[in-house]
């Protein structure tokens, strides 16, 4: 996606459930992170990664840093605590709204909204310190090396910048994980079911789900071959037209007749009408479980809007402002050796590359640790 579209998807996010966006890794459910434990976990980051600070760079002055991607402040809030003055810029309208909401060092610690490929608003030489995690792995490849460019443009020399990049998909061969056929056996239930659901509205449903088979289900499975509750939407008729909706991965090993609630986040269609909505146990790669003989919950559900009390100005309103797409959290990789042939361009000096483990699975990436 281009810069534009990247700054629409990241300020929807930042409309709909910025925290979840943000940090999706457990025990984050859409829409159920506590804002106390969300900004715990940036202290707890921030600690670990000044330590590794004063491991590389003993002496570094701590007047002035850059939070790069700042989002709702979870990191520049911790950085607080370690520099004189605090810098976040982000793309998102929203999310600098949020983080203006939660800023508690308002004398210390400022937020930019960042509508660029780059940092001019930032002169050279401006930071001793300028940290990014799990931000330029969401854009295109032109943009993430624009920025580390500018990353080097505004370090102060002598300074430390720290940066996460994904650099290849790792290949995993889904054939090593593939379940028995005999595992495919499931017993889905769900509690408290709707009926009514409105054009892209997101709605959670508790699911619970029984392993009827012989074979205890693992969750430790690669990104490519997890097991998951997912979801699919047919029309009346039954002809299924949305195959890929919502999905949850199974949270721990179940065993043979051993049952487990899961929660599954639903997106209505887009198109008011009746539709019916299936919910199927998935092994990712390999196989839905209705595709090996196991039976699917459907319900019956009718997608159409609430009328307002003044019917006529409510779907006026709508006809002016219809609702926005879901928006779409992608992923780029940078090889390893462009990114440092880039640094090594600018004037950088690479002082460590470490293995990330952010990306899970799916993807290899690295923390590089630079000065100039």
């Amino acid at each position: 996606m281009d810069f534009k579209e990247l700054q629409h998807n990241w300020n929807e996010f930042g409309k709909r459930d910025p925290l979840w966006a943000i940090l999706t890794t457990p025990p984050a459910e859409r829409f159920r992170w506590d804002v106390g434990e969300f900004f715990q976990t940036g202290r707890t980051q921030i600690a670990q990664v000044m330590d590794e600070v004063g491991q590389l760079m003993p002496t570094l002055s701590r007047e002035r840093c850059l939070d790069f991607g700042c989002g709702v402040g979870r990191l520049t809030q911790a950085l607080c605590a370690y520099f004189q003055e605090c810098h976040g810029v982000d793309v998102a309208p929203s999310m600098i709204a949020l983080a203006n909401k939660h800023n508690r060092y308002r004398n210390t610690c400022t937020y930019h909204l960042n509508e660029s490929d780059d940092l001019r608003r930032f002169d050279d030489n401006s930071f001793n310190f300028i940290y990014s995690f799990i931000v330029l792995q969401h854009m295109r490849p032109e943009y993430s090396t624009s920025y580390i460019k500018e990353f080097l443009r505004v370090l102060k020399p002598g300074g430390l910048v720290i940066f996460q990049l994904t650099s290849e998909p790792i290949a995993v061969p889904v054939e090593n994980y593939r379940l028995p056929d005999s595992a495919f056996q499931a017993r889905i239930m769900i509690d408290q079911p709707f009926s009514r659901i409105e054009p892209n509205e997101q709605r959670r449903l508790s699911v619970r789900v029984q392993n009827c088979s012989d074979i205890v289900w693992p969750h430790d499975l690669p990104f490519c071959a997890k097991l998951r509750v997912g979801n699919h939407w047919l029309d009346a008729a039954g002809t299924t037209i949305i195959n890929d909706d919502g999905r949850f991965s199974l949270p721990r090993d179940l065993a043979p007749h051993e049952e487990i609630s899961m929660s599954l986040i639903v997106t209505g269609p887009k198109e008011p009408g009746q539709y019916i909505l299936e919910i199927d146990m998935v092994q990712e790669g390999v196989s839905w479980f209705k595709d090996r003989g196991c039976a699917t919950v459907r319900l019956p559900v009718k997608t159409s809007y609430r009328l307002a009390t003044n019917v006529v100005r409510a779907l006026s309103r709508r006809a002016r402002a219809p609702e926005a797409p879901m928006p779409v959290m992608e992923v780029y990789g940078v090889p390893r050796q462009e990114v440092v042939s880039l640094i090594e361009q600018q004037g950088g000096r690479i002082l460590r590359i470490a293995d990330d483990q952010s990306c899970g699975e799916e993807w290899q990436s690295f923390m590089y640790s630079v000065t100039k």
